[in-house]
């Protein structure tokens, strides 16, 4: 037998490391644009990645959407009361720190198990559509720019936490967002699955003795480093073609500010009125409740948790205020948003 023909060919250990160094960066580079694709991004959404519609018994007609100045702001069994309504009319979808692209990936859930509602109030909550937000966020730190990151890594304020996860792996952001049980959110805000339903999605701040700092901190943080978000805007859109396309009825609601920080807001508006022409490029005029204004609405120091959630005894005001006689929303006109008439 003719030894030589046996012989295996060894790669040399210089081609073995040039190969695993080619391989390592070609998958590096991949996972950098395969993770901040949208239909990647999407998928994080379907891990229930803050999933606020999964407790959800009944469906309902309206439903409110919104942050957390939402979720403390509406209730709906008072509208049930005030307006002779059946017990599950209405549904308040309001989750902290929502922002439109989570309020969209939430919609998107809803219309899944149950049909199309009769009507949805969008919260219109300035700082959900700031870039700066997205530091405070999970996945939607992918939006960030390189010099974001940069200039975030550098944040001292217990308020503007650091962010750890690289700019350059978004592989990272999607894995460390995976979340496969869909009660994370009620364990870490204390929900109960039979008080979120007997409320119908409301969650009261309880009065207590306090006095409120207010600072110019209280407003949208609008830089040099960190302007309002496009894809916020963009998935503010996607939320309007989705219920346009489904015949729901689409209100904008806002809801109030502490009056001293009103008066704040009410002195730097430049930024909101670039906020509000973002908005009128971005979406069709739409019927609107309810004001950052507090006086209009009755609302005083004693109403308010901070500089932008206000207690259940605000909330009792504002939702008799604003959706005490819903009958008299037909005849609202369709108008862009003005956050300071």
């Amino acid at each position: 037998m003719d030894e030589s023909t046996d012989h295996q060919v060894l790669p040399s250990p210089k081609k073995w490391w040039w190969t695993t160094i080619f391989v390592t960066l070609a998958l590096l580079i991949l996972q950098f644009f395969l993770f901040r694709w949208e239909k990647v991004y999407d998928l994080c959404w379907e891990f229930y990645y803050e999933d606020h519609v999964w407790w959800v018994d009944t469906p309902a007609k309206h439903i409110v959407i919104g942050s957390s100045s939402a979720m403390n702001s509406i209730m709906p069994n008072r509208i049930h009361k005030e307006n002779e309504l059946e017990a599950n009319h209405s549904l308040n979808l309001g989750m902290n720190g929502v922002t439109p692209i989570i309020a969209l990936a939430n919609l998107k859930r809803y219309l899944k198990r149950f049909p199309p509602p009769e009507r949805v109030d969008l919260a219109i909550t300035p700082s959900m559509f700031t870039e700066a937000y997205h530091v405070a966020k999970g996945y939607e730190k992918i939006y960030l720019s390189w010099g974001q990151w940069e200039h975030s890594q550098k944040w001292k304020n217990k308020n503007r936490p650091k962010i750890t996860n690289s700019y350059f792996f978004p592989a990272m952001l999607f894995w460390s967002n995976l979340n496969f049980n869909r009660n994370y959110l009620f364990r870490q805000y204390h929900f109960t699955l039979d008080e979120m339903r007997t409320t119908r999605g409301f969650r009261p701040i309880y009065e207590r003795s306090h006095s409120i700092e207010i600072r110019r901190t209280v407003l949208p943080l609008i830089n040099k480093h960190f302007g309002w978000s496009h894809p916020q805007l963009a998935a503010l859109r996607k939320t309007h073609q989705l219920l346009d396309d489904l015949g729901v009825k689409i209100y904008h609601l806002i809801t109030p500010l502490h009056p001293k920080a009103y008066v704040i807001f009410e002195e730097d508006d430049a930024a909101l009125k670039e906020l509000e022409l973002l908005l009128s490029q971005t979406v069709s005029p739409r019927p609107v409740l309810g004001s950052l204004n507090p006086t209009p609405l009755g609302l005083t120091h004693e109403n308010f948790f901070n500089a932008d959630h206000i207690t259940v005894s605000g909330a009792r005001k504002f939702t008799s205020k604003v959706y005490g006689n819903m009958t008299e929303h037909h005849e609202l006109p369709t108008q862009q948003i003005d956050f300071i008439p």
